[in-house]
């Protein structure tokens, strides 16, 4: 699309179509990855490395229980077999994935052990080692978290976000904890500013994403009247994370499904579709960080009859989206 400009600013002249193949050039067979006969396998997502090694995570939810599921793809072995990797303490959902350049992957998730209490946990797989013990990357408080996203660099570093509400306060924001290799995770901090009053909701469709420096954007909407609002901080590394800003502010537009992709360089592209209500038409919106800002939103479909369901966006390491 034009809408899409290159780092230094330029647009496209016209439109153009890339277009990607496998190394034989065809898909593989469709094949599971799990077998458990009974039950419902959802909320997948998949991750692959530098080495075009594959982890795939999954919700696994039976009349026992839910629970989070993980499987490796080798190209030496290919799949292998689906093991637990949650902690088994209640109710476990909204599965998180992301791996370093070596192949080792972190997951995060939700887990309930009591109605009221839901708890944000870990797991990380090491190359050659499999996955490790859970552990809990919250602070350890009972309160509500929810909406978990991770992000992992070359190096190993990872971050994960969540909302949760603060237990004295009960105001819900965003928390944040950084993953270091030999260190393990740090202490969870907020990177949220206190909700206003027209925007009162549970912060939802978190993303976060890291460049080749273990610099990291992090994006989360939040419910205000009557429409949503987006906001992103960003971790710089050595120096923490920022002060949260608004990056589309209209509250009286809805939005939905936004996606977050961050280049190894560091520029970074939200996406998401909002409602066009004087039209009755939903349209897709974007907006650009390079250097150490966002620019305006600006729309980027062409659609002015229909509706555009769904989007997504990826960034390669020039920053071209």
């Amino acid at each position: 699309t034009t809408g899409l400009r290159s780092t230094s600013g330029a647009r496209l002249e016209e439109e153009y179509v890339w277009r990607f193949r496998t190394l034989d050039s065809a898909w593989g067979e469709p094949e599971c990855v799990e077998s458990f006969g009974t039950g419902t396998s959802s909320e997948q997502d998949i991750a692959v490395d530098a080495q075009r090694n594959a982890i795939a995570l999954w919700e696994y939810s039976s009349p026992t229980g839910t629970s989070i599921w993980a499987n490796r793809y080798t190209r030496a072995d290919l799949w292998g077999d689906p093991e637990p990797i949650d902690a088994g303490d209640g109710t476990a959902s909204d599965p998180s994935l992301a791996v370093d350049a070596a192949g080792n992957g972190f997951a995060v998730w939700v887990e309930t052990p009591a109605p009221a209490a839901t708890r944000i946990w870990s797991n990380r797989y090491t190359v050659d080692q499999g996955w490790g013990t859970p552990e809990m990357v919250q602070n350890g408080e009972i309160t509500a978290a929810q909406a978990p996203a991770i992000a992992a660099d070359a190096a190993g570093n990872a971050v994960a976000i969540w909302p949760q509400r603060d237990m004295d306060s009960s105001d819900i924001v965003v928390w944040a904890n950084r993953y270091t290799p030999g260190s393990g995770w740090g202490s969870a901090e907020p990177i949220d500013e206190v909700p206003v009053p027209e925007q009162f909701g549970l912060p939802t469709s978190t993303a976060v994403g890291m460049d080749a420096d273990g610099n990291a954007i992090a994006m989360w909407m939040r419910p205000a009247f009557p429409g949503d609002v987006l906001w992103s901080n960003r971790y710089t590394a050595g120096s923490g994370w920022g002060t949260a800003e608004l990056i589309e502010s209209d509250e009286t537009t809805s939005l939905r499904r936004p996606r977050l992709s961050v280049g190894v360089g560091g520029d970074a592209f939200a996406i998401w579709v909002q409602l066009e209500e004087t039209a009755m038409r939903e349209d897709i919106w974007t907006t650009r960080f390079s250097g150490s800002s966002w620019e305006a939103p600006e729309r980027i479909d062409g659609f002015d009859d229909d509706d555009t369901v769904e989007a997504d966006i990826a960034v390669d390491g020039m920053g071209i989206a």
